[in-house]
């Protein structure tokens, strides 16, 4: 019986030792980046552009952070959420075609009146 329970338990350790345990995701961050067609670059590239429209949304309005989600892949930027007015909406699409290499934006924000 000890003998089955300590095989066990290496069978278990082998198994898990091969992902990571901060991974985030279903598959794990690895995984994420090795099925995204986009180069590395062009990746990193989605990602400054994306930190860069948070802190414009976060300087102008902290609100914004809770209430517009910004989704960006191979410089076209995506844009959800709930503003209160529509010159909010303007004004949020104004500062996505700011923000360095934006080759396009899509405004999907709502009214939440």
């Amino acid at each position: 019986m000890k003998n089955k329970l300590f095989h066990a338990i290496i069978i278990l350790v082998f198994l898990t030792s091969c992902v990571g345990t901060s991974s985030t995701g279903i598959f794990g961050t690895g995984v994420t980046i090795a099925m995204d067609p986009r180069t590395l670059g062009t990746q990193i590239d989605d990602s400054i552009m994306d930190k860069s429209l948070d802190a414009k949304l976060l300087s102008t309005n902290k609100a914004y952070i809770l209430n517009v989600k910004t989704k960006i892949i191979d410089g076209r930027i995506f844009i959800t959420g709930k503003v209160d007015t529509v010159e909010e909406k303007l004004n949020i699409t104004k500062m996505a075609w700011e923000i360095k290499g934006a080759r396009s934006v899509k405004n999907d924000l709502k009214n939440k009146r």
